[in-house]
């Protein structure tokens, strides 16, 4: 029994990690994309041309892994509220998104499987 009591709690940790937290999940993500002056903000902390508030941080710190691993932790909000985000950049601020593409791929290759992963969201 203890067995089994141990697995599960294991099976838990592993499952928690291999997925990110559900805290900015209910974030209105096409308000941010929306508002010019918001999307810059989070430009701004990316790129490292301003300091970052607690969100902004937020999504800096696990952006490299993100792009690295083709959102494979995310769950499907969290893949559609990124899609809207990267296309809302795309659109508004063509040349940051570039500049991020590079910061965060230099190869090319990675934002290609993270847009096809997104795709599927």
């Amino acid at each position: 029994m203890k067995t089994i009591v141990a697995l599960t709690v294991l099976v838990g940790l592993a499952t928690t990690a291999l997925a990110y937290s559900t805290e900015h999940d209910d974030l209105d993500i096409a308000a941010i994309v929306a508002d010019k002056n918001e999307l810059q903000k989070f430009i701004d902390c990316f790129t490292e041309k301003a300091p970052c508030t607690k969100l902004t941080q937020d999504f800096k710190t696990k952006l490299p892994e993100v792009v690295r691993e083709a959102c494979e932790k995310c769950n499907p909000t969290q893949k559609q509220k990124l899609k809207i985000f990267l296309d809302g950049l795309n659109e508004k601020f063509p040349e940051e998104y570039n500049a991020l593409k590079k910061q965060f791929d230099p190869t090319g290759k990675l934002f290609e499987a993270l847009n096809a992963a997104l795709a599927k969201a």
